[in-house]
């Protein structure tokens, strides 16, 4: 509980350079300091916050190595896992993802801002999906590692990008095709061509 809502803390409020100190988040958010504290040194070792001795924490600017690296781990492991889930999704839970992309994507071009919270969300749905029918816990511990780090950068330095979003819309279609043929070669090769986008697109604004 407290985990979840530091991370959205720091991915939502928090600028890089703020300094957090338990008793000041504990009140914030309305827990004592054991869970604060414990959920500081989880983040700690993702990296997201950076002890101060006396102090408390401080919020790192981004690095470019440590996101270069975490975007990689996450092309591989992502791109494995949808491999996977192309060989064990059902055609019911392909039905219901599909359903969802139909009426999300019937609903764009109304305005900028909705446009991307609808595509938010079908990210969420398809990426979330390919993890459960992956069945595969190692691979997704692997994952969380990375994954703050990730959306991190993916707020920083992508943000409202609305033009950054359709076209990764248009390559979770591809992705959900292959899927939907059952074919793991297509469904990794479709994943990684994603996911590998948005590190170059990532990277070259990080610079």
């Amino acid at each position: 509980m407290a985990y979840e809502r530091l991370v959205k803390l720091i991915l939502s409020d928090l600028p890089a350079g703020s300094r957090l100190s338990e008793t000041e988040l504990a009140s914030r958010l309305g827990m004592s300091k054991t869970p604060v504290r414990e959920a500081l040194l989880k983040l700690e070792n993702e990296g997201l916050v950076l002890p101060i001795p006396h102090v408390g924490y401080l919020i790192p600017y981004l690095s470019y190595l440590e996101l270069r690296e975490a975007l990689e781990v996450r092309e591989a492991v992502e791109g494995y896992l949808a491999m996977l889930a192309a060989d064990r999704i059902s055609d019911t839970e392909l039905a219901g993802i599909r359903k969802a992309f139909d009426e999300g994507q019937a609903s764009l071009g109304t305005d900028p801002a909705s446009d991307i919270a609808t595509m938010k969300e079908l990210n969420s749905t398809l990426h979330g999906s390919i993890m459960r029918a992956a069945d595969n816990s190692k691979m997704d511990q692997i994952l969380a590692t990375v994954r703050n780090q990730v959306d991190r950068g993916i707020k920083e330095l992508v943000g409202n990008d609305v033009s950054r979003y359709k076209e990764s819309f248009e390559q979770h279609l591809a992705i959900l095709s292959a899927l939907e043929a059952h074919d793991p070669a297509q469904a990794e090769r479709a994943m990684r061509d994603h996911i590998g986008s948005i590190n170059a697109h990532i990277l070259r604004r990080f610079r």
